[in-house]
């Protein structure tokens, strides 16, 4: 699982962020990516929807595929690799 293999080099870039411009910008790239991918996968499924919704959804896909939702997934809530793997 890559967001598992990348994990100590992610935590130490969120300890260093808020002191490194260059940090920072590469989160925000690296978001907007994430958008960009989302928003080509699903461009006929977010077509018709109204734009307050599909800004919503978008937000709310983008913010399930980053790093912090593994992270919680992970540290947090407490299932293996395995499990957290296999979810929908």
């Amino acid at each position: 699982m890559l967001l598992e293999s990348v994990a100590p080099l992610v935590r130490a870039a969120d300890i260093q962020r808020p002191f490194s411009p260059a940090l920072q910008e590469n989160l925000q790239e690296n978001l907007r990516r994430i958008r960009v991918a989302f928003e080509a996968l699903f461009a006929a499924e977010l077509a018709p929807l109204e734009p307050g919704y599909r800004e919503r959804l978008t937000l709310a896909a983008c913010a399930a595929a980053d790093w912090a939702s593994w992270q919680l997934l992970r540290d947090q809530l407490g299932p293996s690799v395995a499990q957290a793997s296999s979810w929908p």
